[in-house]
């Protein structure tokens, strides 16, 4: 049986169509989250971030909130892409609204742990969710929550510590 080139194209197009578009289909409820890591002004250590459970009540401390998925990442550029699988955030009761918190922090002096100065202000570059001040301390939780369902892409800026001048 002989097909001509203009037959051979158009069955080439309706065999692998399909499966292209079903792929994009896959890979995009394979990922449930991206967050744009932003303001990395030291190209070195690692970026350690987390996503948790959102608290109903403004009292819950971070340390007190569930860990729904941690990891860690080598730090190579100023801005760098997170991508969470689905796996990451499925596991969020449907009681909470899907509301989950991410918090992110790049550590410098390679510990593995984030560093606080007296006053519960993070020594090492930190971000979360909403981007919230840090000016007075860590934020609650609830302030850095969001519905992930609504938001599939987040940006966090990275509050670096500023130096201070010396004085005169």
């Amino acid at each position: 049986m002989k097909f001509s080139l203009k037959t051979m194209i158009v069955l080439s197009i309706f065999l692998y169509l399909p499966i292209a578009f079903f792929t994009k289909i896959q890979a995009k409820d394979e990922t449930a989250l991206v967050v744009h890591v932003e303001r990395i002004k030291r190209i070195e250590g690692t970026l350690f971030y987390q996503l948790f459970e959102c608290p109903e009540s403004e009292l819950v401390t971070w340390s007190d909130l569930r860990l729904i998925y941690a990891n860690k990442t080598a730090v190579i550029d100023n801005n760098i892409i997170i991508t969470l699988p689905h796996s990451a955030v499925k596991s969020v009761p449907d009681e909470n609204g899907n509301r989950v918190a991410f918090r992110v922090f790049q550590d410098i002096d390679n510990d593995g742990v984030l560093a606080f100065s007296n006053g519960d202000i993070p020594k090492e570059p930190t971000g979360f969710s909403n981007n919230p001040s840090l000016i007075l301390g860590m934020p609650k939780p609830v302030d850095t929550c969001f519905e992930y369902d609504s938001i599939r892409n987040v940006k966090v800026k990275l509050n670096n510590k500023r130096k201070r001048g010396k004085r005169k």
